[in-house]
């Protein structure tokens, strides 16, 4: 499986576990909830520095979303 695509799975898994909207965590990550979606969706990967925020929203360190 593509690496974009487990991303996406493991923020999308996350996120739900929190309890939280696509648009809650867009915001807490300063990002459009369209670009959240893309990115669940395993359309398009983040850059590194969105990588970090949201694991930092998600209480989880960066390497967590990768695996």
């Amino acid at each position: 499986m593509r690496l974009v695509k487990i991303i996406g799975q493991n923020v999308k898994r996350r996120r739900e576990r929190r309890g939280w909207t696509q648009a809650e965590l867009a915001a807490k990550v300063r990002i459009h909830r369209i670009s959240l979606a893309r990115l669940e969706a395993g359309g398009k990967g983040p850059s590194w520095g969105l990588l970090e925020r949201l694991a930092h929203a998600l209480r989880v360190k960066p390497g967590r979303l990768l695996d």
